[in-house]
């Protein structure tokens, strides 16, 4: 008898987590465990806050480079492989060894449900206050190329 292959799809990460008006998920990277290989996939959770109720939630929001989207690599969020482009791993892998502590993350693409375009609708509809209630906004651009860390 063959063993199950657990279905990984993005469906199944958001399924039993409906979010409700002015919800949002929060991304927390979980630290890199002793021993891991810098190949492993990063790992993360989620956490549904409600906005207007954040005084006690404090994130930061990134705003970064999708990248090519054809150029996926896994991560694992709440212990399920999530496909992300590689310049988000890269960012959060950045962010990981860089921040200590390192705050809870907005992340549109892992954030917002990409696949309900009813989610996606409300989530843009007030994008502008996730940022705005954000303790600061971190930009990746991507990784330092050509010295430009001079900037």
């Amino acid at each position: 008898m063959s063993a199950s292959v657990e279905d990984t799809s993005k469906g199944d990460l958001y399924d039993n987590k409906t979010l409700e008006d002015r919800q949002i998920r929060l991304l927390t990277i979980l630290p890199k465990e002793i021993g891991e290989s810098n190949d492993s996939p990063i790992r993360c959770k989620l956490k549904i806050i409600h906005l207007d109720e954040q005084k006690l939630v404090r994130y930061t929001a990134l705003s970064y480079t999708w990248g090519n989207h054809k150029e996926k690599v896994t991560i694992k969020v709440d212990g399920k492989d999530f496909q992300a482009t590689k310049s988000l791993k890269l960012a959060l892998e950045h962010f990981r060894n860089t921040q200590d502590p390192l705050p809870d993350l907005w992340v549109d693409a892992i954030c917002i449900n990409q696949d309900h375009p009813d989610e996606k609708e409300a989530q843009v509809g007030f994008m502008q206050d996730i940022f705005s209630k954000a303790e600061e906004t971190w930009a990746w651009l991507g990784r330092e190329a050509d010295e430009s860390s001079k900037a």
